[in-house]
């Protein structure tokens, strides 16, 4: 798989791992569209889920692969357009710069391609972004669009967890901590208890 052609940008603004653009380019590409006003653009967040659990069950190698897996799909469902700049700021944090987009459904459209096509590599990802707001840094920007990803993130855990097998374990679990006058801070120890068939 192609991880698109980013051989014009010199090394310091390419990430070593997936060889994308990194924080740098996306900081430059975003004042250059603020400064040249040449047409509305939008900012996507990305954070990969998983990783942590990668690197402490199979070791950062496997970690590593599955961010280079990440980059190359996202560098080929873009790589056809100059519009679209994906890039791996660091660790599992990627953005993606969406030129020439007029409409917030828009880019939810793309949000929702990058979305789906990641998870046929088995990549789940939060997401959060949206069009610059005339007047508006590229610091601002970035900040709304994080901001975004992490309501992403708290609403994909929700809809992960709130399942009736899940809510009636945690019913379980808050009856006998109320019962046995168990500690908030003991909760996660009475959970893996709870999981081991131990209490």
């Amino acid at each position: 798989m192609s991880k698109g052609n980013f051989d014009y940008l010199p090394p310091d603004y390419r990430n070593p791992l997936t060889d994308l653009p990194n924080r740098l380019a996306v900081k430059e590409s975003l004042e250059r569209a603020i400064n040249e006003n040449s047409g509305q653009f939008a900012l996507l967040e990305l954070d990969i889920d998983g990783l942590k659990e990668i690197n402490d069950t199979l070791g950062h190698l496997e970690g590593d692969e599955f961010l280079r897996t990440a980059g190359a799909v996202l560098g080929e469902i873009l790589r056809q357009s100059d519009l679209y700049l994906p890039a791996h700021k660091s660790g599992d944090e990627f953005s993606v710069i969406l030129h020439n987009v007029t409409s917030e459904a828009q880019v939810a459209v793309i949000k929702e391609r990058i979305r789906h096509t990641l998870a046929e590599y088995g990549v789940e990802t939060s997401i959060g972004g949206r069009l610059h707001i005339h007047g508006e840094t590229a610091e601002e920007l970035s900040h709304a669009a994080d901001a975004l990803m992490y309501e992403d993130k708290v609403k994909r855990k929700i809809e992960k967890y709130n399942t009736p097998e899940i809510r009636r374990s945690v019913r379980e679990m808050a009856r006998i901590a109320l019962e046995n006058d168990i500690s908030p801070r003991d909760l996660p120890t009475l959970m893996t208890l709870m999981q081991e068939g131990l209490f």
